[in-house]
């Protein structure tokens, strides 16, 4: 089961700096350290959205291995299921998602009434194309199981039913799957819902039925309420203005999921020089964020966090499949796990058959390739692995060149280290210094070819600054042996 509740507190990382807007602008240094626990370490859980997985990927197909082996690779530990939006309409006792026709009209009129109906009307044709007459969710909790996942399931508290998601729990529980814990529905707070939903109020109180009802049965599952996003990295309406304000004031939930999509804040369109767009990538990965969660923090005091979508808001129109995007993602990660009260990192999304959010594509008749935003959660994997048993600290530096973050211990031994070479010009490369006590070095590079690893003896007395430098518009990590 997801830990739902607080461990002791501990000093958690803050990995910041400001940058400008402008690609004139520059990078403020702000040098910081931090300490992180060991325990701490062990707290966070990475998952990802699996929304429409099987439109794209058929349970029975020949990638059945491959994406097993994509989701251990990249340490998803967590999958979300059935996935955000659709999951206000699925139905686990019929075929496919159980999408119905009828349901839409539940909506108000707009883009999510849109979308959702073009995903009811595509589901037929999929169907029948697949030769699929039974729920997805049968394969789905045999993936979980076999790839040691965790489900974090999406109550249909729209157009379903509790005895739905009683069926779904007792599915998973029967394949082997552990249910990592139940959302209760996927953003009410949207005015698309006010049909269903007039206020926060009637939101809650059919979610506490619901909640009360789950844990009649299964009374060690953690349920979240759904909480709307911060005015941080959203303009918010009227109604989502006063949505968490009552959300905080319930008490039948252990955890509360946001959603978080910062705003590129030079707008949706590609932007001339890699170097910059990064920048901006990870402002968004900073500021935004440190805003968003202080903003959460003071609604919602310590109560745990599960975020259970992120991305670029833009992403399919600005910067996705791209290193900039890549940044984001990993920037965004070093800042979700130095955070303790956030218990669950969820990104979106897993699989399609074209460019945007997601981390792997696949097309008809083509083979699954992995996006850049993978590679990212690569090479985050192998640096969370390398740091899980370690109580460490953490020193940032920034320039107009490069953020360097060096990990080390108590001992003054470097055990790690990320930077991110945002210049036109190489930064200064890591002085011998900070690879005391350390003799080999495994560095992974990210750059516009992808990924690549080497390991390097260091000799001694020497440091990094004998290591080939990646250059401006790259990032790389340094895990020290």
């Amino acid at each position: 089961m997801l830990q739902a509740r607080l461990r002791s507190p501990v000093v958690a990382i803050v990995l910041g700096f400001t940058v400008a807007f402008g690609c004139a602008q520059e990078v403020k240094p702000k040098a910081e350290t931090r300490s992180v626990s060991s325990m701490d370490k062990k707290r966070m859980q990475l998952g990802v959205n699996t929304a429409n997985l099987y439109f794209h990927h058929p349970g029975a197909s020949d990638t059945a291995v491959q994406l097993m082996q994509r989701l251990k690779a990249m340490n998803l530990s967590v999958l979300r299921f059935p996935g955000g939006t659709s999951a206000n309409f699925y139905h686990p006792e019929e075929p496919g998602y159980g999408f119905r026709a009828k349901d839409a009209n539940v909506l108000e009129e707009g883009n999510v009434k849109r979308h959702v109906e073009k995903l009811i009307a595509a589901e037929p044709g999929v169907l029948r194309k697949q030769g699929t007459k039974k729920n997805y969710i049968h394969d789905f909790a045999a993936l979980a199981a076999q790839s040691n996942g965790k489900v974090l399931y999406v109550a249909n508290l729209l157009t379903g039913s509790i005895e739905e998601t009683l069926y779904a729990l007792e599915v998973f529980e029967q394949a082997g799957a552990e249910v990592a814990g139940v959302e209760l529905g996927n953003e009410y707070y949207l005015k698309a819902y006010a049909r269903a939903f007039p206020s926060v109020e009637d939101y809650l109180a059919k979610a506490q039925r619901f909640a009360t009802t789950i844990r009649s049965q299964y009374p060690d599952v953690a349920i979240s309420a759904v909480a709307a996003p911060s005015s941080a990295s959203k303009k918010l309406s009227a109604r989502e203005q006063v949505w968490n304000k009552r959300v905080a004031e319930a008490e039948f939930y252990d955890a509360v999921s946001v959603h978080f999509y910062p705003m590129n804040p030079a707008g949706k369109s590609a932007m001339a020089k890699a170097e910059c767009s990064m920048k901006v990538a990870l402002q968004m990965a900073n500021q935004q964020f440190r805003n968003s969660v202080e903003d959460f923090k003071s609604v919602f005091g310590n109560r745990p966090l599960w975020f259970t979508e992120w991305n670029v808001l833009a992403a399919p129109k600005w910067c996705n499949n791209s290193l900039a995007h890549t940044a984001f993602v990993l920037q965004l990660l070093l800042n979700m796990e130095a955070e303790e009260q956030i218990g669950l990192s969820i990104y979106h999304s897993l699989l399609s058959r074209g460019e945007g959010f997601n981390l792997l594509v696949k097309r008809p008749s083509q083979p699954m390739e992995d996006q850049f935003n993978a590679f990212a959660l690569l090479a985050f994997s192998q640096l969370s692995n390398h740091l899980k048993q370690e109580s460490y600290r953490v020193t940032t530096e920034a320039t107009d060149q490069q953020i360097i973050y060096r990990m080390s211990l108590s001992s003054g031994k470097s055990i790690a280290a990320v930077r991110f070479n945002l210049g036109e010009r190489a930064g200064r490369p890591l002085s011998p210094k900070e690879l005391k006590g350390s003799a080999l070095v495994d560095v992974i590079t990210l750059n516009n070819n992808g990924l690549s690893e080497q390991s390097f003896t260091a000799k001694s007395g020497s440091g990094l600054a004998e290591l080939p430098h990646a250059g401006p518009g790259t990032i790389e990590l340094f895990l020290l042996r």
